[in-house]
């Protein structure tokens, strides 16, 4: 019965009847700050999940996860492959040589990132085949070049236009090599590689560069955060690889900046949270001296300090509820539907919001997950109800002889 009584009252005191305009309106403000506070929270953790996810699933599936690397090149490559993937962490190499050039088109040059690639081993390596499913035949002729969609817009490109690859000798006394190619393929991955990376058969890429065979192998490990180690291993226990890369060296600042951002959001998301539960104790010691007189009148009827104190704790824990169920409704709303929203908007005003050329991809992902939905529920929740404990306990201290003598 107490129990009962003291449910009746909070949620009367919270929402309940139109003489308490004022308690109301503040108890739903309240429950508007919070629900607003959790929203927020939960749309910038899947956003910045996004991100994570496809950095991770995305970039670094498409750039190698671990290099090995020979100034000279590796004429054996395929024998140095078999012995590489005897590593047990090893899931697949292929041979790459890397070819740093310029694009040059009507007089307009700009930088170029290529790799000569064998297709029948880069698509065990890479995700590349997702974007440019008939590598093997694309490639099959050697002045074929395959470009990403940022490279081809600079220059004004489509299939099949001729360019001009200008590649500096390592000798800078002699001067730079120029090789006519053809566009075989432009390829979209909505990522910075865009904008930098080319495709051309290995041995196009190996007379380029005046090597023979290739000049590294690149892996694929069946742990991404193991690269460092396992290449350093595979160094170590083979002759002829001068150094190692991994993909630490070229994305790590990135991943890490991804990583750490997200912390610092969602350590000042809570910090908006923590303002909103301010507001809920506000409501809840205004309550209190609104309600002094009926607290002592409860309190001279037989009411105990119990009672008053859980009344007054179902009140804040009703707007607690209130206000994180809404925020996490509006939150996975908000979080399922903030692509297409950002794809609306940047079709509706014409303009890009995210360009590969600033961020690493073009569009904005997004990934809700159930763990996240229970953090930001379960401590907004706890917040709210540890802060109602003291505006509680001072409505069961208050003396019912002193309040209605007006003291």
């Amino acid at each position: 019965m107490r129990a009962n009584l003291s449910l009746l009252i909070g949620w009367r005191y919270s929402f309940g009847i139109a003489r308490q305009r004022l308690l109301s309106f503040l108890s739903r403000v309240s429950s508007a700050g919070l629900a607003l506070g959790v929203a927020m929270l939960i749309l910038v953790l899947s956003v910045m999940n996004g991100f994570q996810r496809e950095l991770e699933e995305r970039i670094l599936n498409l750039v190698p996860q671990a290099s090995l690397i020979s100034y000279y090149g590796l004429p054996d490559w395929q024998s140095r492959i078999v012995s590489v993937e005897q590593h047990p962490e090893v899931l697949a190499a292929a041979p790459f040589t890397k070819v740093q050039a310029m694009l040059s088109v009507r007089n307009n040059v700009v930088p170029m990132l290529g790799f000569g690639v064998d297709p029948d081993y880069e698509i065990k390596v890479s995700a590349i085949a997702e974007f440019v499913p008939n590598l093997s035949s694309l490639l099959a002729i050697s002045t074929h070049l395959v470009i990403g969609q940022g490279l081809a817009s600079e220059l004004a490109l489509h299939k099949g236009d001729s360019v001009v690859l200008i590649v500096p000798d390592r000798n800078e006394s002699i001067m730079p090599k120029l090789q006519r190619m053809t566009v075989a393929e432009i390829f979209v991955t909505g990522t910075e590689l865009d904008n930098q990376v080319a495709l051309m058969p290995l041995a196009m890429a190996n007379n380029l560069r005046g090597i023979e065979g290739a000049e590294g192998l690149r892996l694929k490990l069946s742990d991404l955060f193991a690269a460092r180690r396992v290449s350093w291993q595979l160094q170590h226990a083979s002759l002829g690889y001068d150094f190692i890369s991994d993909w630490s060296n070229s994305h790590g600042n990135l991943y890490h900046a991804v990583r750490m951002s997200r912390n610092m959001v969602t350590l000042l998301l809570f910090v908006i949270v923590l303002v909103a539960v301010f507001n809920v104790v506000s409501a809840l010691v205004m309550g209190v001296k609104d309600k002094a007189s009926e607290i002592a009148i409860l309190r001279t009827m037989g009411a105990s300090r119990g009672l008053v104190m859980r009344s007054f704790i179902v009140q804040g824990f009703a707007i607690g509820v209130v206000g994180v169920g809404s925020g996490v409704g509006l939150g996975v709303l908000l979080s399922l539907m903030a692509p297409n929203l950002v794809t609306f908007f940047e079709k509706a005003f014409g303009t890009s919001f995210l360009n590969s050329h600033i961020y690493p991809i073009s569009y904005l992902p997004s990934d809700l997950r159930l763990a996240d939905i229970v953090m930001v529920a379960s401590l907004s929740m706890l917040i709210c109800l540890v802060a109602t404990i003291l505006p509680a306990w001072r409505a069961s201290r208050l003396k019912p002889a002193e309040v209605l003598r007006g003291d």
